[in-house]
């Protein structure tokens, strides 16, 4: 087992980087765990410092590897983001714009080996969420009672929350999630010239509006592929042809506010290609 650790600093503008990470091997069975952290503030330009201005981000990573004896080759991913920045308004001086964008991956590669070839076999699911919300100071309009000595401590609660309860919902939110899948078959060469690939893909993918503020429609993605490739060497050429089809079905919701209805619409393509490649032994 091995670890690294780095870590760095700017004075310009006021950023801190960290790094840690431990990977190891044990009979047969390989894993890793990482985590990044970025931080930074009161940012320093050429025009001036931007005193309301930072991001914050951090990064995790933990994939784990399996190796059979020439058998089975196994590798997870799960990997998380969850970056934020802020920046001062134009509007008020007490104002600004809060963005908070996180990333959630899990992926999974199996490969089988047989005697006709390899079979291999990928699963990916992402989560991304961003939201922007506009804090205007909410605890202004009510500075007078949450100060009042003598105003009722149920009062104050119950202003606070009002101010403060739908936070959460507010300006930008979107919800992004992706889901694919592959499975690859690549076949041993057929009379010691002929191999190739066949195999199927397929995508699913759903965004969810539920800002108060729609940028685009909640909609859903649902993508079908099937394709082959095969490579003919004859001497110092090789031959290679391939063809893909692609089916997509998009699904579109009803926005009032973007003026969108609800729809759908499918989608068909086929593409192909060939080549040939000289190679002077």
């Amino acid at each position: 087992m091995a670890g690294i650790f780095n870590s760095n600093s700017y004075s310009n503008n006021k950023q801190d980087a960290g790094n840690f990470a431990i990977y190891g091997n044990l009979n047969g069975f390989g894993y890793r765990a990482s985590s990044n952290s970025r931080k930074a503030g009161k940012i320093t330009t050429p025009n001036g410092t931007l005193r309301n201005t930072g991001m914050i981000e951090k990064i995790k990573v933990r994939p784990l590897v399996w190796t059979g004896i020439g058998v089975i080759f196994i590798w997870i991913l799960l990997k998380g983001t969850n970056p934020r920045s802020f920046r001062q308004s134009k509007r008020k001086s007490w104002s600004y714009c809060l963005s908070k964008t996180s990333s959630r991956e899990i992926s999974f590669s199996f490969v089988f080996i047989f005697s006709a070839g390899n079979l291999e076999l990928d699963f990916s699911y992402q989560r991304n969420n961003r939201r922007e919300i506009e804090s205007k100071n909410k605890l202004l309009p009510i500075q007078d009672i949450l100060l009042d000595k003598n105003a009722e401590v149920l009062d104050k609660s119950f202003q606070f929350y009002q101010v403060t309860s739908k936070e959460k919902y507010q300006g930008l939110n979107l919800f992004l999630d992706t889901t694919t899948a592959d499975a690859k078959f690549h076949h041993k060469p057929i009379f010691n010239f002929l191999k190739g690939t066949i195999g199927i893909s397929g995508l699913e993918q759903r965004n969810k509006t539920i800002g108060t503020e729609p940028l685009i429609p909640s909609y859903g993605i649902i993508n079908i592929a099937g394709y082959f490739l095969e490579e003919l060497k004859l001497g110092s050429l090789t031959f290679s042809a391939g063809i893909r089809g692609d089916k997509r079905s998009v699904d579109i919701r009803n926005n009032q506010t973007l003026g969108v209805s609800e729809q759908t619409k499918n989608y068909y393509m086929t593409t192909g290609s060939t080549g040939v490649v000289w190679k002077d032994l």
